[in-house]
């Protein structure tokens, strides 16, 4: 079941999260599927209410809910270049629900991207602490 849905800003591809522990990406042009991320949810335990899942404004990243690093429950940033996940932000002793990125521009490794509002609370998980 589709838990969580969110529109590419650039307007190319839509990602949904599902109870099936997968984060799909879907070309609009076509509605093929682009990409099927896994390995971040694999060693999920059930499953959360909502799975709500954000692109950046830019579209170059997709944060996720429900996911997991080292036994411990994370919001995984998936690159659009690619569709790795290779940071996430850490710090919740349960599963992440809602995630959603800062609209405004920082600057990382001389280019410009999104972050994830920290101090406003934008991730927020069932142990009710945000980060």
């Amino acid at each position: 079941m589709v838990k969580g849905v969110v529109w590419d800003p650039i307007g190319r591809y839509l990602a949904t999260q599902s109870t099936d522990k997968t984060l799909r990406v879907w070309r609009m042009s076509d509605w093929q599927e682009e990409a099927k991320i896994c390995d971040p949810f694999s060693k999920c335990g059930g499953t959360t209410t909502v799975l709500r899942i954000g692109w950046s404004p830019d579209g170059q990243y997709i944060v996720s809910s429900h996911a997991m690093n080292n036994e411990g429950p994370v919001a995984k940033i998936i690159e659009r270049e690619d569709w790795k996940a290779r940071m996430d932000f850490v710090g919740h002793r349960r599963a992440i629900e809602s995630v959603r990125f800062n609209p405004h521009l920082f600057h990382y490794n001389k280019r410009p991207v999104s972050c994830v509002a920290i101090a406003a609370g934008t991730v927020a998980s069932q142990s009710g602490s945000l980060l």
